[in-house]
């Protein structure tokens, strides 16, 4: 057995020298600053849960127009909208709309539709929990939503992107 103390300071020097230099060899091997692929990349992809669109919308028009009349003869007709899209994914549709009954009175009324989009390109689909879905398009700042389910019938809400 050979002891520590025997060893030669020349010989540890040299150990540590190529122990040193195999260090540094390694590092630069696989520095990023190469551009080499040190390991196998993966073929898993994670979505983005977060959508690509966001901002608030203006209604600009609705086809076909609001005017439904309810049992009693009163009649909805709609003031204006807005819709808001997060950047989570959550959406709320919010319509002004008013209530004249047969003698004149007007009644101010708020809808509110809040659920999730998802989006490909321009296209979106809106979910709401408890109703079913719908979809829309995004394009230029232009919001249409298709096939929008009010008053007992389906409108086309076309809204316009506010800055």
């Amino acid at each position: 057995m050979i002891r520590s103390d025997a060893r030669s300071k020349k010989s540890i020097r040299l150990s540590l020298m190529l122990f040193a230099a195999a260090l540094v060899t390694m590092g630069t091997a696989c520095s990023a600053s190469d551009g080499q692929l040190t390991g196998p990349m993966s073929t898993t992809v994670t979505p983005s849960r977060t959508a690509t669109s966001s901002g608030t919308f203006i209604l600009s028009s609705v086809t076909p127009p609001v005017s439904c009349e309810d049992a009693s003869g009163a009649v909805t007709t709609v003031n204006g909208a807005t819709a808001t899209l997060g950047k989570t994914g959550t959406f709320g549709i919010v319509i002004n709309a008013q209530k004249t009954s047969t003698t004149g009175a007007v009644t101010p009324e708020t809808y509110t539709s809040n659920g999730t989009f998802t989006q490909s390109g321009s296209t979106l689909v809106f979910k709401v929990p408890g109703v079913g879905s719908f979809a829309g398009t995004l394009s230029g700042g232009t919001l249409t939503v298709s096939n929008y389910p009010y008053c007992g019938a389906t409108h086309t809400l076309v809204f316009t992107q506010q800055a």
